[in-house]
């Protein structure tokens, strides 16, 4: 998977180690995809990702209070052109996915279907982005 050649670039964002180390491993372990950072939930994060700008930031929406979203916001604001994908276990979360796509995401996960689904939901993602900026 890439876009026009080049590797699509991901910033993985959780506030667990394990989850997080996972998606990284998931991500950058596949052909075409490139993580190019990966931080927890502090105040840095959005900044980190608008001096990276990586294609995707696939963010842990399960993390505590409402971190997934706030970052998802601030993200949307900054910096839109960076596509936000939330990951969840979609059982006891505390947002909804109709709140993740007001926060600006533009696919919500489950962690349930991750290894299967997450790098084809980037992949189509990115691909329905380059056919909207090729058409402009």
């Amino acid at each position: 998977m890439s876009v026009e050649g080049a590797p699509v670039t991901v910033f993985v964002v959780g506030d667990h180690a394990e989850v997080l180390a996972g998606l990284v491993r998931l991500i950058d372990g596949a052909e075409g995809f490139c993580v190019v950072g990966s931080s927890s939930s502090d105040p840095t994060t959005v900044t980190e990702i608008a001096t990276l700008q990586p294609t995707v930031a696939v963010i842990d929406g399960d993390a505590a209070g409402s971190m997934p979203l706030e970052v998802c916001r601030r993200l949307h604001v900054a910096v839109p052109e960076v596509i936000c994908v939330l990951v969840t276990a979609g059982v006891g979360n505390r947002w909804k996915q109709d709140e993740a796509v007001e926060a600006g995401a533009a696919a919500v996960v489950l962690k349930r279907l991750v290894d299967f689904s997450l790098l084809e939901v980037i992949g189509e993602l990115t691909r329905h982005r380059s056919d909207r900026e090729a058409s402009r």
